[in-house]
C-alpha cells in the first residue's frame, strides 16, 4: 500500500492501482501488488512488493524468476520488484539480464541527510538612493521668477521637463538619473545631471529654460541575512539499484492520496478522511 502510495507521487497524472488482479496472454489471472499506467494505458508498470523488514533477509533469485513469469507473459513498458532490505547477488544478476528494475524503499535515516542541500543561505546586499534633492539654476532673474510663480500650481503629476530623449514627468526623470547612477560607494552624492537645452512646465503655463541641474543624494548599503529551511520532513528514501539519484518522500506529499476501497485505485484524499501514513 505503501508503494502505491508513493508511485503515486510519481506520477500525480497516471492511474495507480494497489492490488490488481491482470489477466495475461493464457487467460489467468496474476496478482499485481501496485500498477501503474500512464497516457491511457500505453505506459504501464507492473510492481512486485517484498516486505522483509522483519526477517531482514534479501530478495533471492526465485522471487525474481517468479515475477519474470508475470512479466514475459504480460508485456509491461517496465517490471520493479521493490523491497525494504536488498536483493542478493544471484537476483541482481538475473534482474539486469531480464530487464527488470530493482528498487529498496525504507526510512529517511540521519547519515542520508549527508551530500544533500538541507537548508540555504542567502546573502542580498541592497544598494539604493535616499533623500534626493534636486537644485535648479535658471539663466536669468524673469526664468527664475516664472518657476517661482509656476510652481505654486505644480503637483507631481504636472511638472514636465523636455530634454533632446523627449518630454517626460519631472518626478520620472529623476528616477530614472539616479536608478542610472553607480551604487558602489556608499555616501553623500552631488550629482551634476547633463540637460542641454533643457526645459521646465508646470502643467500648459509655458516651458522655461534651465541652465544646471543638481541633484544631491545619499547612496546606502543594507545587508540581509536569510537562511531557507523547508517546512518539509523527510521520510521515505527510494533508492534504485540502477538510477544514480534516490528519491526522497516527505510524509505531507503521501498523505495527500489514498486507496480506494472498492477499485484499489490511488486517489487524493477526501477533506473527511484521515491520514493512515
Amino acid at each position: 500500500m505503501l508503494t502505491a502510495l508513493i508511485f503515486k507521487v510519481l506520477n500525480e497524472k497516471g492511474i495507480v492501482i494497489h492490488d490488481l488482479d491482470l489477466i495475461g496472454e493464457t487467460d489467468t489471472p496474476a496478482q499485481i501488488d501496485v500498477c501503474v499506467e500512464v497516457n491511457d494505458a500505453k505506459k504501464r508498470v507492473l510492481i512486485e512488493c517484498k516486505d522483509f523488514d522483519v526477517s531482514g533477509k534479501n530478495v533471492d533469485l526465485p522471487i525474481l524468476r517468479h515475477f519474470w513469469a508475470v512479466v514475459e507473459e504480460r508485456k509491461p513498458y517496465e517490471g520493479i520488484v521493490l523491497t525494504c532490505n536488498g536483493f542478493s547477488p544471484n537476483a541482481k544478476k538475473y534482474a539486469k539480464a531480464k530487464g527488470i528494475k530493482l528498487a529498496v524503499l525504507r526510512d529517511f535515516r540521519e547519515e542520508d541527510k549527508e551530500d544533500r542541500i538541507l537548508s540555504i543561505d542567502m546573502h542580498i546586499l541592497e544598494k539604493s538612493w535616499i533623500n534626493p534633492h534636486p537644485y535648479l539654476e535658471f539663466f536669468n532673474t524673469g526664468d527664475m521668477e516664472k518657476w517661482k510663480a509656476d510652481f505654486a500650481f505644480a503637483s507631481s503629476d504636472n511638472v514636465f521637463i523636455k530634454t533632446l530623449n523627449g518630454r517626460s514627468l519631472f518626478n520620472e526623470f529623476m528616477d530614472d538619473v539616479l536608478n542610472g547612477y553607480p551604487m558602489e560607494t556608499p555616501g553623500h552624492v552631488k550629482h551634476k545631471v547633463p540637460i542641454d537645452g533643457a526645459r521646465l512646465e508646470v502643467g500648459d503655463r509655458g516651458e522655461i529654460p534651465i541652465a544646471a541641474l543638481t541633484i544631491d543624494f545619499d547612496i546606502i548599503h543594507r545587508d540581509y541575512f536569510y537562511e531557507m529551511v523547508s517546512n518539509k520532513v523527510a521520510t521515505l528514501i527510494l533508492e534504485s539499484l540502477e538510477e544514480k539519484d534516490d528519491i526522497v518522500f516527505c510524509g505531507e506529499d503521501i498523505e495527500r492520496y489514498e486507496i480506494d476501497s472498492d477499485s484499489g485505485e490511488v486517489k487524493p484524499r477526501s477533506s473527511r478522511s484521515s491520514a493512515r501514513i
